[in-house]
This record gives structure tokens, C-alpha cells and sequence, in this order.
């Protein structure tokens, strides 16, 4: 096997686990190196993000790099208006690889000097990160393979490229365990910080273990303009800093919502930002100030590289945008990657009416997605009249249920949201007011929509009678995993099915989740109409049906503490033939993938018991809707169906409802498990690896999946608890199964008539 599909594979992935690692980890050392000496908690109270009053205007540069072919350059950081990269090189003559540092001109795109290439004695060694390590040296991580076992180490190297210092990241004390290097790694020019686990170490500037700084989870860090290290332990906000002078940690000095990028701004500032805007800590009176949306400036989605104040009128932004672009891999085969193509934006602030205002369009949502934000940042290049703004609720909550309190309260007081992106089920007590405009004769009367270009099951998942408040762009799937060896080879399970299967095995766990009043609620809840009677909105529970259905869900114990962990087992004992069969939801086709090759070879997709339909059931996700009073509703109607026709940047999240989307995400999907030199697309979970396979019947679960699924006939949430109140006392053999049927029956009734 040559060289350079190894190169893809470990680029791959790194970038797989570095993502996955962003996720934190929930791994204990069973002996933590001990802790620096000094320690307080700050308890400072976090106060409201305030907003600056000015205007912000950018000029953003397109960074032209023109490489040879062969060669994977990847920005790492400006200093002193020099671009750094690290670059893979391969030389398909010799089948020699090198890894490489080049300087670049930040304002003519020029190489500045020869490329310092790294001389390392296993020659499949791959720079990873590279920070400045003071003025006259680099410091770096590196991995390399043996045959499929990932080797990490950490080094320094002068600046012409001699490796000074190179140490195996598993030596360093308690890292023995660890299946990657979390996070990034910072240097003061004296010393190294990174993380190991769950600990923030320090390392001499000879690379030797020095001690362990605090606990963290998942670290963005940066050395002030003070020299003191500032770290968000994690991503929910909370400050921590450390002064290596006087050894002292101060922990939890302020929570700042929803932070990606930390970097040193201004005398006693810090720079900080997430995936929609950019943000000013004041390190002296711990004020949060958001400077501005990048929506504002024109930039979407993006990763930042680095970023300095260059006056206190002036931000200096590098960023990179993914760019598709083709790889020779050898032997003929080509294969379209995604590659990070550095941006330079110089943003200037302005006090209110030194430049024009524009009309303003804005879109309210939990999280502004790469989808999103690049449509949005589309629309307003082509628009420059009108400037549609995200108004993004997790860009000033760190906790969940105070984010979504706020969304909701915003939402029913009419905050003037043009477009609202929904992405919980519950959008009802909107529409009843009221504050949702009807899309259908919208789409009715745009002859540039041609509902043949959608899956309209999902596109209307979200359609009230013949009201239409919201369009759903992608969905999750409900289904069933089972045992091959158990159901057989079909593409949907009946009810018989399960039933047999379980009188045939007996009383093994047999189900995730199996209890016997979680079983009842798993079969009940896709298509009630199954069990209750054959309509919908007929609850009609003295059926044999539902009879069935009961004692099925006897055979099955109570809950209990020991059923706690299923979540965390079920997979393994799926593999294991512990249980047979898994409920499942499937947020995208990567999830599916996933989930089967965590069950093992033995599992299948199948569709759950339905009375029409192929089984798969719709569980929505991104939907959008017009506020009913907006001044822009023309406007907004042509930004949502550029969002319904948007490509994805990552593969396989959710199920498209535009059928060309659709069919795309799945032959990227196939690509990417296929075309990795043989060894399938990786992914880390819970620290474990999976291997990620795709062949032509995956293709055709996927097809159906998207083109088959219908709408889950769900009960009514009230009905279900009564069912859930009242079955209890037949599992426990309180009451006979014909007593709970009438009571059940009778509440039913009551509630429905008080309902109407």
C-alpha cells in the first residue's frame, strides 16, 4: 500500500478524534499527577453579555495559495504578518512523504524563505498542531502509524527545522491510557501547556513534565497579553487562569455562553468567539462585550486560526472555509476531499451613522448550523440593500432550559424574528396564536417551487390539517435494529415477528430498554392505530390487538436500577446476542452507520410494525417558519428555500427532505467509507474506534428510509399517561387486564370529552 493513503487515512482520523474529543471525555485517571500548589475560586457572578453600540464593516482577503500536486497545506498561525503552515508532501515517484513548515507573506500570499522540513526518524511522522514556541523555536504534535496503532508525540524544533525535542505523548505520567491528544497546545515561550485526560499539565521548555495545573474537561486556551494562561475548561464558559510565577490557579472567574476560540486581544483583554460572533472580556472588571455577529462583517461559518487587535479600532481575523478540491491518491484514483483555505478579514469599528444603514431581515434560532450561516452570508453578498442578522440563543445561554425559556418567551411576545428555526417538536402553542403564517399558499402560488424536487412526507412532517406553518428541511428516522439470525432477512418487522421471536427465546433481556412498561410504549408509540382500532383518533382499547400488546409487555420486568446503564450497554449486547433487537433513532445516515457497526455484523435495519408504509417513521428536526407579522415575508420566503436546496457541509446529519440533497448526502456518505484506501471511514466514540463500512444494501436502506418514511401516529401525551398510570397495576397483577382496559377506556373517554 503506498505511503499517501496512509497520509489520508491519518489526516482523517486526527481530524475525526479532535472533533469527537470537542465532545469532552468522561474518563477518570485512576491516579491524577498532583495538582499545582495554589488554587481559589474566584465566584465572581457572571453578568448579562452587553452589546457594543458601533458599527462593524470588514474587508476580507482571499489568502491564493497555488500548490504543487501532492501536497496538503494546512494554515496553523500568524505572527508578525507571516503565515504558517504545515505541509503533508508526497513524492509519488520515490513514494516518499516529509513533513514540512512554510512561511508565508500574510499580505502578498508569497513563500517567504525555503520550506523547513522536519526530519524525523520514522519518516511517516505528520506534523499535527504547531504553536510559536518563543522567538526561536516551533512547538509542535506529531503522529505516526504502526500498521493501524496511532503513535502522538510532542516536540520542538529552531526554526530551521532541527528537532530539538521529541517526546512519545503516552510517556508523559498519566497519558499511558489515552487514545488521543485532547485539545490544543499552548506555549509562553518558556513553557508548554496541554492536556492530558482530564489534566491541564505544564512542560518545561525541554519538553520534561513539570505538574498538573487543574482538572479540565475539554480545554480552549490562550497566554494573555499578561502572561498569565486563560482556560475554558470546557464549553460551557466558566474562566479558569493560571500565573506560573506565582503558581497560582483562580478557577470559575466568569462564565462567558458558548465558547469555540480563545485568543489574546488588547492590553488586558481576551478575544472570544464561537460559530456567530466575536466577543471582548475585559480581564480587569470581567465585562463581556459582544463586538459583533460574523453575519455583520459577511462571514459565515467558519474556524478561526487566529485573530489579534491590531488598534483599538481594529481586529485582525484569519479563518479558514472549507473548499472542495480533488487528490491524486495513486494508481489513478482520485478522491475529493475537503480542505481549509485560510481567509483574512481586517474588521474596523464605526460609530452609528458614519455608514449606511441597510434593512434588516433576522433569523431566530437555537444554533446557527454551517448550513445556515453560509446561505445567510450568500444571501447578504448578493443583497447588499438588506442584511439578514442570526439572532443565535446559544450565543447568550450556557444552560439549556434557560435558552430555550428565553426562545420561547421571545417568541410569544413577538420579537420580530422574520424567519424562526425550530428545532424542538413543540411549535403548536405559536401557530394557535396566531404568530405563524401559513406557507401553503405560499408555495401554491410560487411556480419557481416544484414540490417533485422533495420528499413531501417530510417537507409537510410538520403540517397541521390543511395549515402549513412550517417547512421541515431535514428529519430523524425511527426504526428497529435486529438480529438477522432471529427475524430473518426483510425489510420490515410485524408485530407477529416480535412476539415470536420472543416466545421463541424466552426470557433474555431481548430488548434495549426492556422494561415492561417502556416495551408497551415502544411498540405503542409509532402507530397506535395498530393496536387501538385501525383510525386515527380512535382509541378504542378492548381490541385483541391491545390485548396481545399487554401481555406481551407483561412478559418483561419492572424497571430497575439495574437497567440504569442500558444506554451505555445496549450496543455490547447487541454484539453479544444479549438483546435482539434495538429501537432506534436516526438523526442521518452517518448515525446509521454508526449504530450498525456497534451492533455488529448479526444487526439489520428493519421497519417497525406499521399499518402503512415501509416502517420507518419521521421524527422532524430542522424546520422553518415566517412570523406572520414580518414586514419581509417575499424576503423570507426566497431565504428559506435556499435553505430547503443547501448542501451540507458534514455528511449524513439528518434526512433532507429535497430529494437532490438527499441523493448527495448518500453518495458522499459511500464515498467517504470507501475511498479511504481500503480501510473504511473511522470514527471515536466513548474512546472506542469504529470502523465505518458502506455497501450497496446500506445505499438501499437509506433510499427507503428517505422515500418511504411516514409521519409516527403518536397518542396524545395526556393518553399515554393514563395508559402509563393504569397498566402499572396489571404488571403488577393488582387488577385483572379486563379491569385496567375498562378504567383506561373510561378515562380516555372522559379526557377526549373534555377536550372537544
Amino acid at each position: 500500500m503506498k505511503r499517501v493513503k496512509v497520509l489520508v487515512l491519518a489526516a482523517v482520523l486526527v481530524l475525526l478524534t479532535v472533533c469527537m474529543a470537542a465532545c469532552g471525555k468522561q474518563k477518570t485517571e485512576d491516579a491524577k499527577p498532583e495538582k499545582s500548589g495554589t488554587s481559589s475560586s474566584a465566584q465572581t457572578t457572571s453578568e448579562a453579555v452587553k452589546e457594543d453600540d458601533g458599527v462593524y464593516r470588514a474587508t476580507i482577503e482571499k489568502i491564493e495559495r497555488n500548490n504543487p500536486e501532492g501536497e496538503y497545506e494546512d494554515f496553523k498561525f500568524c505572527k508578525d504578518g507571516k503565515l504558517y503552515y504545515t505541509v503533508s508532501k508526497y513524492n509519488q515517484e520515490t513514494e516518499e512523504s516529509s513533513s514540512i513548515i512554510r512561511i508565508v507573506d500574510s499580505e502578498t500570499g508569497e513563500k517567504i524563505g525555503d520550506d523547513i522540513e522536519l526530519k524525523f526518524e520514522n519518516e511517516n511522522t505528520y506534523l499535527s498542531l504547531l504553536v510559536p514556541g518563543g522567538d526561536d523555536a516551533f512547538v509542535f504534535s506529531a503522529y505516526s502509524y504502526d500498521g493501524l496503532n496511532q503513535n502522538i508525540f510532542i516536540g520542538k524544533c529552531s526554526l530551521d527545522g532541527t528537532v530539538l525535542n521529541l517526546i512519545n505523548y503516552r510517556d508523559l505520567p498519566g497519558a499511558a491510557e489515552e487514545e488521543y491528544l485532547t485539545g490544543n497546545i499552548v506555549s509562553d515561550g518558556t513553557n508548554v501547556y496541554l492536556a492530558i485526560g482530564n489534566n491541564l499539565v505544564m512542560l518545561d521548555g525541554e519538553l520534561r513534565y513539570k505538574k498538573a495545573i487543574m482538572d479540565i474537561n475539554y480545554p480552549n486556551m490562550c497566554v494573555g497579553n499578561d502572561g498569565l494562561l486563560y482556560v475554558f475548561k470546557d464549553y460551557q464558559g466558566e474562566l479558569s487562569s493560571y500565573d506560573p510565577k506565582t503558581d497560582k490557579v483562580e478557577e470559575d472567574i466568569v462564565t462567558v455562553p458558548s465558547v469555540s476560540y480563545l485568543y489574546a486581544g488588547g492590553e488586558d483583554e481576551l478575544l472570544i468567539a464561537n460559530s456567530s460572533s466575536l466577543k471582548s472580556l475585559n480581564t480587569k472588571t470581567w465585562e463581556t462585550v459582544r463586538l459583533f455577529d460574523f453575519l455583520d462583517i459577511d462571514i459565515g461559518q467558519q474556524g478561526f486560526q487566529y485573530m489579534y487587535r491590531k488598534s483599538d479600532d481594529e481586529i485582525v481575523l484569519y479563518f479558514f472555509v472549507h473548499e472542495e478540491q480533488e487528490m491524486d491518491m495513486g494508481d489513478g484514483n482520485k478522491q475529493r476531499i475537503m480542505v481549509m483555505v485560510p481567509r483574512k478579514a481586517t474588521v474596523k469599528r464605526y460609530e452609528k451613522g458614519e455608514v449606511p444603514e441597510v434593512e434588516t431581515i433576522t433569523l431566530a434560532c437555537y444554533y446557527a448550523n454551517p448550513e445556515v450561516t453560509k446561505v445567510i452570508t450568500e444571501y447578504n453578498q448578493a443583497h447588499p440593500d438588506i442584511k439578514v442578522k442570526i439572532k443565535c440563543y446559544s450565543d447568550n445561554y450556557s444552560d439549556w432550559d434557560e435558552m430555550e425559556e428565553a426562545f420561547d418567551r421571545d417568541i410569544l411576545e413577538n420579537a420580530g424574528y422574520d424567519i424562526i428555526m425550530f428545532d424542538s417538536s413543540n411549535y403548536g402553542k405559536y401557530s394557535d396564536k396566531g404568530l405563524l403564517e401559513d406557507l401553503a399558499p405560499i408555495l401554491e402560488n410560487d411556480p419557481s417551487f416544484d414540490l417533485n424536487d422533495y420528499y413531501e412526507k417530510i417537507l409537510f412532517a410538520s403540517k397541521e390539517g390543511d395549515k402549513l406553518y412550517s417547512l421541515v428541511n431535514g428529519a430523524y428516522i425511527s426504526a428497529f435494529m435486529g438480529n438477522e439470525k432471529v427475524f430473518g432477512k426483510k425489510e420490515k418487522l410485524s408485530v407477529e415477528d416480535i412476539y415470536d421471536a420472543r416466545k421463541q427465546l424466552g426470557n433474555i433481556p431481548f430488548i434495549s430498554y426492556g422494561s415492561n412498561n417502556s416495551v408497551l410504549f415502544i411498540m405503542l408509540q409509532n402507530d397506535y392505530r395498530l393496536f387501538l382500532g385501525g383510525e386515527e383518533g380512535v382509541y378504542n382499547f378492548d381490541t385483541e390487538e391491545f390485548r396481545k400488546l399487554c401481555e406481551f409487555a407483561a412478559t418483561f420486568p419492572d424497571w430497575n436500577d439495574g437497567m440504569n446503564n442500558m444506554y451505555d450497554t445496549q450496543f455490547d449486547d447487541a454484539k453479544d446476542g444479549k438483546i435482539v433487537l434495538l429501537h432506534e433513532f436516526f438523526s442521518g445516515g452517518e448515525t446509521y452507520l454508526l449504530d450498525r457497526a456497534r451492533v455488529g455484523k448479526d444487526m439489520r435495519a428493519y421497519g417497525a410494525p406499521s399499518s402503512d408504509g415501509n416502517g420507518y417513521y419521521i421524527s422532524y428536526g430542522t424546520r422553518f417558519s415566517i412570523n406572520a407579522f414580518s414586514n419581509y415575508k417575499e424576503e423570507a420566503w426566497e431565504i428559506i428555500k435556499a435553505l430547503l436546496k443547501s448542501r451540507p457541509d458534514h455528511h449524513g446529519y439528518q434526512f433532507r427532505a429535497n430529494k437532490e440533497v438527499a441523493k448527495a448526502d448518500i453518495d458522499t456518505l459511500y464515498d467517504w467509507c470507501n475511498n479511504n484506501g481500503g480501510y473504511g471511514a473511522r470514527v471515536m466514540m466513548n474512546n472506542e474506534e469504529f470502523i465505518l463500512s458502506m455497501d450497496e444494501e446500506d445505499i438501499k436502506v437509506l433510499e427507503n428510509m428517505v422515500e418511504g418514511a411516514t409521519l409516527s401516529c403518536e397518542i396524545d401525551d395526556t393518553i399515554r399517561e393514563i395508559i402509563g398510570d393504569e397498566i402499572e397495576s396489571y404488571f403488577h397483577k393488582e387488577k385483572s387486564l379486563d379491569d385496567v382496559i375498562n378504567v383506561i377506556q373510561k378515562r380516555v373517554n372522559l379526557y377526549l370529552e373534555e377536550k372537544k
